[in-house]
Formats: structure tokens, C-alpha cells, sequence
């Protein structure tokens, strides 16, 4: 128990910096901004008031672990890591306009991205936080993070496959960048002589 909540606070800026990185590089796919944010912003509030689609979520997560039932590993981490519909969604968004050059289908592929990512993120926190009987939840914080870690970066991915805006590489050194940042004043606050 205390080993993952060390581990939780030691991804913690990890967390953050993807996060703040995300943040800043994600306004470079331009109009369709506001199509991914619909689309999540519509599962929340799906999700607050009206209906949780767990079976939808569910059969997503199934899908993927008997792909991978032959490494037991893979079929228990892959569903949680991987936002498996928007992954599907983002590659068809990049195969309708790089191949098909079928522009009016991004919008809507779009959205559905967001939706689903949404939809992801959420169902496995709620999945994580069930799993975990302790008051303090450590194994929730320490999976959490990781799962965030995965998902961002996966999405982030994504994103600089289907727009040329998106910087991977600025993303990540952006992320790099912060998390250092903070690990090194930690390290100086606790372990530096002043």
C-alpha cells in the first residue's frame, strides 16, 4: 500500500506535465478543437445526467482482452491503457481525409473522438476506483496515473497523425521539460543544503 502511494506521488508531475503539454499544443488542430470538446463535453454531461454506456464500454474493453488472451498480461493492461474506440475513430478520421480526401467526415470523427475519449478516461477511473476497497485508495491513485500517462500520450499520438499542427515531439519535450522542472525543485526543497 505504501509503495503505490509513493509511486503515485512520484507520477504526479509526470501527470501534470502531460496534461499542461496537452493543454498548450492541442489549440494547433484549429476548428476542430471545438468538435473534440463538444464531443466530450456531451459524454459528461450523458454521463451526469441521462446514461452511462458501460456495456458499450465494456464490450470495447472485452474486444481488446481477447485479442490479447494469449498474454494475460497484455489482456489485463491493454483495455485500461489504450482509449480502444477513439483509437479506432482517429485512425479512420486519418484514413477518410489522407486516403478517401473526404473532408466533410472530420467534424464528425472528430466529435466522436472526443466523445469516446471521454468516455474512456471516465469508465476507467470509475472501474479503478470500484477495484480499490482501502479508505486511501492508493492502487486507484497509482493505476489512475498511469492510465492518464497512457492515454494522453496515446491521444496526443493521435492527434499528430490526423494534423500536421500537432507536434508530437513539442508535446513531449514540453512534457519532459516541465516534469524535470519539478522533480529537480523537489529534489533541491528536500535534499539541498541552502
Amino acid at each position: 500500500m505504501f509503495i503505490k502511494i509513493v509511486f503515485a506521488i512520484l507520477l504526479a508531475p509526470i501527470c501534470y506535465a502531460l496534461t499542461v503539454s496537452f493543454i498548450n499544443e492541442v489549440p494547433h488542430i484549429g476548428d476542430m478543437l471545438k468538435f473534440f470538446l463538444w464531443g466530450a463535453g456531451i459524454y459528461v454531461l450523458l454521463q451526469l445526467f441521462f446514461y452511462t454506456p458501460q456495456g458499450v464500454f465494456q464490450f470495447g474493453q472485452k474486444i481488446f482482452g481477447d485479442i490479447f488472451k494469449s498474454v494475460p498480461i497484455l489482456a489485463a493492461v491493454v483495455p485500461l491503457f489504450v482509449p480502444i474506440f477513439t483509437t479506432i475513430i482517429f485512425v479512420a478520421c486519418y484514413v477518410t481525409l489522407f486516403f478517401f480526401n473526404y473532408k466533410p467526415a472530420q467534424p464528425y470523427l472528430i466529435f466522436l473522438g472526443g466523445f469516446t475519449f471521454a468516455m474512456h478516461v471516465i469508465l476507467s477511473a470509475h472501474a479503478e476506483f470500484e477495484e480499490d476497497n482501502s479508505g486511501f485508495k492508493p492502487h486507484y491513485l497509482f493505476l489512475f496515473s498511469l492510465t492518464w500517462i497512457f492515454n494522453v500520450t496515446i491521444l496526443a499520438c493521435l492527434l499528430a497523425l490526423n494534423f500536421s499542427d500537432f507536434s508530437l515531439s513539442d508535446f513531449l519535450l514540453s512534457s519532459y521539460d516541465i516534469a524535470k522542472t519539478i522533480y529537480l525543485s523537489v529534489y533541491h526543497q528536500l535534499f539541498v543544503v541552502k
